[in-house]
Order: C-alpha cells, then sequence, then structure tokens
C-alpha cells in the first residue's frame, strides 16, 4: 500500500507546524488516518544541542538526518502497525530530507551525508521518489515582516529579518525540480488563516479531495538563447544573479501517450535529473457535467515504463522530448518547456495560480509571444499527434 508522503517545509516563522497541526486535524475529520513527524532540528535543540563554531556544520545535519529517518522509516511503521485497519493513512512531515542541504555549507556535504544514511546521492531518490508533494511556506520575514518572531521557536537561530529571508531562499532552492512543489507566499495571503487554507487547498489537490479552484497559465515564449548545456548554465546563473531567481534546475522528460480507448487519455513520462529517472503514469478522464477533467497520477517502474512504451504506445502521437527549467521567481514556481522532438526549440512557460494568487507576473528575461492558456492547439498531446503543424504566430 502506498502511503502519501507530504512535506511542509519553509523559512524560519513561516507557519509550519501551526499549519500541522491545523491540516493533520482537518484530515481526520475527513477520514484519514494520519502520522504528523515533527521537525528533527528543533527536537534536537530544544532537548540541548547547542551550536558550536569548532564542531562541523555536518556533525548537527548528521544527527538531524539520522533522526529525520528515523520518523520517516521506524516511527512511521510503529505507527502504522498501532492502527489494526488504518483508513486512508497519509504522513505529514515538519521539513524533509531535502531540507538538509539548505543547512549544510555546500553541495558535496549533503550527499555526503545522503550517501553514509540513504546508501545514494541519487536526487530523485532523495526528494521526488521519497516525497509525493513538498509544500513550501514561505518565511513572515518575507511579505508579512510585522510577524516575524523568535519567540515561538527558541531553537531558531535566524535574528534578522535579512538572514531569515536568506534561509528561506535557500530551502526553496533545496527543493525546485520536484514535480510537486508549492510556494505558499504572504503577499497573497490575506492573513495567517488565509495562508494556512491555501496549504489546506494545496494538500487536497494532491489527496484529489474537493478544493478551490486551481487553474495553468501556459504562455508562448521566445526561445531562450541557449540550446546546449554550457550556455544553459551560464544564461541562467546570470538569470539568478541579475533577477533574483533561485537555482535553475533542469530536468530531461519524456513522454508518450498509451491506448486507452474510451477511458479518457493516459500518458507516461519519464524525468531525468542528473543521470537518474524516475516513472510515472497519468490518467485523465472527463467528470459528466463539469468542464474539468479529474486526473490520478501514480508512479511506476522502470520496467512497466517500457513495457508500456513499445507494446502499449498510441502510434497516432510521437514521444516528445524536452528539457524542463524549474525555477522560482518572486514566490511563483515556474516551468519553462524546451521541446527537442517534435517542434525543436517550441518553448512554452507555465505556472499554476490559485484563488488567492490569480494574476501572473511574467519575468523580465523571457519575451511573452502570447498567452496559450486554454488553446488545445498546444497542449502536449496536440503538439505530440503525428503530422501536426505549429499555429502560425
Amino acid at each position: 500500500m502506498h502511503i502519501p508522503r507530504v512535506v511542509l517545509t519553509g523559512g524560519p516563522c513561516g507557519g509550519k507546524t501551526t499549519a500541522l497541526n491545523v491540516i493533520s486535524e482537518w484530515l481526520r475529520n475527513n477520514g484519514f488516518t494520519v502520522m504528523v513527524a515533527p521537525e528533527a532540528a528543533t527536537i534536537l535543540l530544544n532537548a540541548g544541542f547547542k551550536y558550536r563554531d569548532d564542531i562541523d556544520s555536518s556533525y548537527l545535519q548528521e544527527r538531524i538526518m539520522r533522526l529525520q529517518l528515523f520518523f520517516e522509516e521506524e516511527l512511521l511503521e510503529s505507527f502504522l502497525c498501532s492502527q489494526p485497519f488504518p483508513c486512508r493513512p497519509i504522513y505529514l512531515g515538519d521539513r524533509g530530507v531535502g531540507d538538509i542541504e539548505a543547512y549544510c555549507s555546500n553541495k558535496r556535504e549533503f550527499y555526503g551525508i545522503c550517501e553514509k544514511y540513504l546508501g545514494t546521492s541519487d536526487i530523485t531518490e532523495i526528494r521526488d521518489k521519497r516525497y509525493d508533494a513538498v509544500i513550501h511556506m514561505v518565511t513572515a520575514a518575507d511579505g508579512a515582516e510585522e510577524c516575524y518572531t523568535l519567540k515561538n521557536n527558541p531553537a531558531r537561530k535566524e535574528r534578522t529579518l535579512e538572514e531569515a529571508v536568506a534561509k528561506d531562499r535557500a530551502t526553496q532552492n533545496a527543493w525546485v525540480g520536484h514535480e510537486d512543489l508549492m510556494i505558499i507566499d504572504n503577499v497573497h495571503s490575506k492573513d495567517f488563516d488565509h495562508k494556512i487554507r491555501r496549504v489546506w487547498a494545496a494538500v487536497c489537490r494532491k489527496l484529489e479531495m474537493p478544493t478551490p479552484t486551481q487553474e495553468e497559465e501556459r504562455f508562448l515564449v521566445y526561445a531562450p538563447s541557449f540550446l546546449s548545456g554550457d550556455c544553459a548554465r551560464h544564461e541562467t546563473s546570470c538569470w539568478s544573479l541579475q533577477y533574483g531567481t533561485s537555482s535553475v534546475i533542469p530536468v530531461s522528460i519524456e513522454q508518450a501517450y498509451i491506448m486507452s480507448g474510451a477511458i479518457g487519455e493516459r500518458r507516461i513520462r519519464r524525468r531525468e535529473q542528473e543521470g537518474e529517472s524516475i516513472y510515472y503514469e497519468t490518467h485523465k478522464r472527463e467528470i459528466a457535467g463539469h468542464k474539468k477533467r479529474a486526473e490520478t497520477e501514480r508512479q511506476i517502474t522502470e520496467e512497466e515504463y517500457y513495457t508500456k512504451l513499445y507494446a502499449e504506445r498510441d502510434n497516432d502521437f510521437e514521444v516528445i522530448a524536452k528539457i524542463r527549467y524549474c525555477f522560482i521567481w518572486k514566490n511563483q514556481y515556474f516551468k519553462l518547456d524546451v521541446f527537442i522532438f517534435p517542434h525543436e526549440g517550441l518553448s512554452i512557460l507555465e505556472i499554476e495560480t490559485t484563488e488567492e494568487q490569480p494574476e501572473v507576473e511574467v519575468p523580465p528575461f523571457l519575451k511573452i509571444i502570447k498567452n496559450i492558456t486554454g488553446d488545445r492547439r498546444y497542449a502536449n498531446r496536440e503538439l505530440s499527434r503525428k503530422g501536426t503543424m505549429l499555429p502560425k504566430i
């Protein structure tokens, strides 16, 4: 049985702990069996662990990793054993393994810790396969400065607003590239209760429960000047320096449509990052009496993926190959798809909006051709259909 793992992360004084308590109660009221894992670092520091300048930063992070893994593995297993018939079990975590990167001195230190305790430095194993969704609650120091305080967590060491914002950005960067990352900021939250309701909406979407409206805005953009690896690294670094984006994470995507008969649309997808792959199957179907479609997604094995690719693929469609550049700009999580095949060079910018944050602020370093939201001619399925010609601009 697959147990969804949802992580709440964020900068200091972002509201994670309060949100976890509220969300867990709401989930239980909706029939879920909920395990809530507390923040490993806070437990250690409140127990008396002291920062010392003469101790390497990895010493503390290794102990946080060990405690984190205890929550996610041993404690979760014990929790489920204590529930004779767990109904719709779910794991809610106050931070995850990925957060440790934000507190390490460099990536090498982080990957070394992962290799030691997880037996791998594969980012898909550390992040994507381990967690189904990541919800980042932006620190109050960014957009709700009057609410930032050290009083509600004596283990917090960020003393200034600037330090808190810097740590928030580092934490965001640690998760950029995850398939289901949602940024919950303060600017588009009317108050803290509203911020928590936005977190609740994000959890509902992941669990396929009724949720506030969420739309995907899509823009046709001029192809970035980079189309090769070295140029891409240089230009995306310039984005970060000049415009303040997060790290820009490239992900290779291969996507194919498989035969589905009359049961809707089915596709399989391979996401590759840093040489390691993770595989998904998605099923979309129409809901009677509604304009919107229901969508379910599950992780599949490499063997399942290639079996479906060669035995079940719908030959009326090409296999899409594209590079997805994931980045955060002004607390908006963007995905820029640059197609390799078919339609080489086609570039589409995507962002999910909510009722609370309906207006998209487009990054100035990307030149928009037009808004293609709702234009089925630019849907991935239509773009992959054999013989399809791109609409004239």
